[in-house]
């Protein structure tokens, strides 16, 4: 009976996450932007302004997740993203300086630095002081939920998910199998 309910739970939860997630970020993003730039930067704007600035910003993301999808396709890796992550040629979540190099990602960047200027145009602050503020909140956050650099590398542990080498390759734990066929030349016919 548990089982039944785990495995339609879980289907729910896949298919509501994302939905949540659309519209919940934006708006608590949003409020973090709204209090630095009217707070502490003594702009004047209202909230849904910088729901917009994060909502804007986050078309970045959209093709982030477009590149993200050609390297995993392309490369056969779960774990390829556009980031330092890269240069390493079997990435290995539990390895703490493999998970920092993949905190550092071109895109992460990309949409930090648009949600800067949003916040410097909105507030009358100068870019780099809004960017500060942009990068050092992110920094905070990364620091606190994404732990790169401890016991449970990423934090997915915690969660109860399982994070081994073989997972980032595509393989099951439990025999060795590919969980997808990956070619070695993606213009071959199969």
């Amino acid at each position: 009976m548990g089982e039944k309910w785990a495995g339609i739970s879980g289907k729910v939860a896949a298919a509501a996450a994302p939905v949540v997630a659309g519209f919940v970020t934006p708006f608590f993003w949003g409020l973090i932007l709204w209090l630095v730039g009217a707070k502490v930067l003594k702009g004047s704007f209202p909230y849904m302004k910088a729901v917009e600035v994060i909502g804007l910003a986050n078309m970045v993301c959209v093709l982030e997740v477009i590149v993200r999808t050609l390297l995993i396709v392309g490369m056969g890796n779960l774990y390829a993203a556009p980031s330092l992550m890269l240069l390493v040629k079997e990435f290995n979540p539990q390895n703490p300086v493999h998970s920092l190099l993949a905190v550092v990602n071109v895109m992460t960047f990309w949409v930090l630095a648009v949600r800067a200027i949003g916040l410097a145009r909105l507030s009358g602050a100068s870019v780099a002081k809004a960017a500060l503020w942009v990068f050092g909140i992110w920094a905070a956050y990364t620091g606190l939920f994404h732990r790169p650099w401890g016991p449970d590398a990423g934090g997915l542990q915690a969660h109860g998910h399982m994070r081994t080498p073989e997972h980032g390759r595509g393989l099951t734990p439990e025999r060795g199998k590919p969980l997808f066929p990956v070619k070695q030349n993606p213009f071959e016919r199969v």
